[in-house]
């Protein structure tokens, strides 16, 4: 814990309850106080790097405490990120089924507000499971504020849209805990909590903005292949779909269509073993070429990523999209990935 110093001007606004069901971004600033973390990629951030960490919520989805004022509402899993300097980290994957991340909202308990993270609404602050292992299990973000100046109306996070940093603040805590000890710390500057537009699906990244896909056989069935890739860098990946097609209805030039002659649907996340390949030697190019790709929970599929010509591989569907698993449309916007 660290008491807080000084002051600084903050604006919060309220009254904004009628929006419920809205999604909500949450932006907490800092910079690394001390690390003492060995191992990449954490241990990689250094004294002074900045710190960002995001998450996204959706304002109708919580759960209420039934002992204190207290309210916490889900995290979006894969929309929550933390940058520490050079180091981009997600939470753990995958994500312990005993628990549910939560950003959670403290009104007048018993005299104070304030936020913090963690799987335990009703108890100490215990942080959210980062996607890698130390000593004691999986590193945890923990963070928490607490501010005595009353500037929560309730325990809606619509009417806590603002920006808070210093004014009122007589606690915070941040840590990067491994087990019972503080393995990294970090100084708090602000944090903000905006409405936000969701983001759009994001390319599966090839090795520029994330761990490149690894795929390897299974010693025991020839058919059948394991695919990891990242689920953590980039937000925007509701679940994931996968399609195949042979070598001879590739294209013959950069910017032609991709035929797809299959799809594995509802992918979700990583690892994913893909049971069923198709045999490369039935078709006359002795080749089969596949794609990981991300998609929203409605019907809209990222980037291809591009080809030799560095333009979006396109497939027959609208917009180049692949017309499978359901999908209608592919939206570029979100640049993640690709």
């Amino acid at each position: 814990m660290r008491i807080a110093a000084f002051l600084t001007v903050v604006s919060v606004l309220a009254g904004t309850s009628a929006l419920a069901g809205q999604t909500v971004m949450v932006t907490v600033r800092g910079s690394v106080e001390f690390n003492q973390i060995g191992d990449p990629p954490l241990g990689d951030a250094q004294p002074n790097d900045e710190v960002t960490m995001t998450l996204f919520l959706d304002s109708d989805v919580f759960v209420d405490s039934v002992n204190f004022p207290v309210r916490g509402y889900e995290i979006d899993k894969v929309t929550y990120n933390l940058d520490l300097g050079p180091v981009s980290i997600g939470l753990q994957d995958p994500f312990p089924a005993a628990e549910t991340p939560y950003f959670v909202i403290r009104n007048d308990d018993p005299a104070v507000d304030g936020f913090f993270t963690g799987s335990n609404i009703d108890g100490f602050p215990n942080g959210v499971p980062l996607d890698q292992v130390g000593l004691f299990g999986n590193f945890r973000d923990n963070f928490s504020v607490t501010y005595g100046n009353d500037p929560l109306p309730s325990l809606d996070i619509l009417d806590a849209l603002g920006t808070y940093d210093f004014t009122g603040l007589t606690v915070y805590g941040w840590t990067l805990d491994d087990g019972p000890f503080n393995a990294a710390g970090i100084e708090f500057q602000e944090l903000t909590i905006e409405l936000s537009i969701p983001p759009t699906p994001p390319g599966v990244p090839d090795g520029a903005d994330g761990p490149p896909m690894l795929v390897r056989k299974f010693p025991t069935n020839d058919a059948a292949l394991r695919l990891a890739f990242n689920t953590n860098v980039c937000a925007g990946n509701a679940s994931h779909h996968l399609l195949y097609g042979f070598g001879s209805r590739l294209p013959t030039a950069p910017g032609q269509i991709f035929l797809v002659d299959g799809a594995a649907c509802g992918v979700g996340g990583s690892p994913f073993n893909w049971v069923g390949v198709p045999d490369p030697a039935t078709d006359s190019s002795g080749l089969l070429w596949f794609l990981m790709l991300a998609n929203d929970a409605a019907t809209t599929e990222g980037s291809w990523g591009t080809d030799s010509a560095d333009a979006e591989r396109q497939g027959h569907g609208v917009d180049g999209s692949s017309g499978e698993c359901g999908i209608a449309t592919k939206d570029l916007g979100n640049t993640c990935g690709h």
